[in-house]
């Protein structure tokens, strides 16, 4: 959880500093852990509605 929460530090931070090359980037990379984070969740069945 602590990846997590240094991607979206640094998202914010490229953000704040309005660079569209950072912001792409870290947008980029924040996709990614949550990509891996997500990866290691248990597998649960498809929620039928």
């Amino acid at each position: 959880m602590r990846l997590g929460r240094h991607a979206i530090a640094l998202l914010q931070a490229a953000r704040d500093a309005g660079e569209p090359t950072l912001i792409a980037q870290a947008e980029a990379m924040a996709m990614a852990v949550g990509f891996l984070l997500a990866s290691r969740l248990p597998e649960r069945e498809p929620a039928t509605g």
